[in-house]
């Protein structure tokens, strides 16, 4: 997501307070939404997270040419979706 935006990503320690004073600029990525969802991820409920936020940023990297970069990652990528079929 920093990335995306030509930004170095903060260390762990200061992800909130960067996302809270220098926000990213799509609103799926502002911290009120960001946070609570990196929180989870590190959950017992951690594979629902990191699937949504991965639904949520795959479009936007899609649009930022990074297509083939996650094409390259075969049927992981429906299993990380969450559409794998079995």
């Amino acid at each position: 997501m920093f990335a995306l935006h030509g930004r170095v990503r903060p260390y762990n320690k200061y992800l909130a307070w960067e996302l809270r004073r220098h926000p990213l600029s799509h609103p799926l990525w502002a911290h009120d939404h960001l946070l609570p969802l990196l929180t989870s991820a590190v959950s017992p409920e951690a594979p629902a997270s990191v699937r949504r936020l991965l639904n949520d940023l795959e479009p936007h990297a899609r649009a930022a040419g990074h297509g083939d970069e996650l094409d390259g990652w075969g049927e992981d990528l429906a299993f990380m979706r969450g559409s794998a079929t079995s």
